[in-house]
């Protein structure tokens, strides 16, 4: 039935006139691209059971032990369905460092790799800055700048706000 039927229908929202178009999807944060909080659980438990075992058994016993681990955990991963590069990422820096204790001998080798991480990120994420393009769209003093990107044009960090 329409209006002159005698039924109102009810009253419809008018279309807003500046609707913002989608935009593209936001990379994923480390979080995300490890799996989320569960994906952070599931790549420390190898590291746990190495140190674990390391303690309790010899080396080798240790290694095996964590890869076994690291094995079992990315097929849990894998059948929950996340993503393979989540799941197997875990398994891959399990297997390397413990092919880096493997090779030297040391245990405390096996957080070498995570160590090397960190510090790359630093140096990029420094470099970054001295360059005055950093890496992160969260930058101080960004948001108080009328532009995005207009605390590039203000050379002195101490010029008052």
């Amino acid at each position: 039935m329409t209006f002159l039927d005698g039924e109102r229908s009810a009253p419809q929202e008018p279309a807003a006139p500046f609707a913002a178009a989608p935009g593209p999807d936001p990379k994923p944060t480390v979080l995300e691209s490890m799996g989320g909080p569960a994906g952070f659980v599931y790549s420390t438990i190898p590291v746990v059971v190495f140190v674990v075992g390391n303690s309790l058994a010899t080396t080798a016993v240790a290694i095996s032990v964590a890869i076994a681990t690291g094995v079992v955990l990315t097929v849990v991963r894998l059948l929950r369905g996340e993503r393979f590069a989540s799941a197997v990422g875990g398994l891959v820096g399990v297997a390397f460092a413990a092919g880096i204790v493997a090779l030297t001998g040391s245990a405390k080798d096996f957080f070498l790799l995570g160590i090397w991480a960190a510090l790359a990120g630093f140096i990029a994420a420094f470099g970054s800055l001295l360059v005055r393009r950093p890496g992160s769209s969260s930058s101080s003093g960004s948001t108080s700048m009328t532009s995005p990107a207009g605390w590039r044009s203000r050379r002195s960090p101490w010029a008052p706000h």
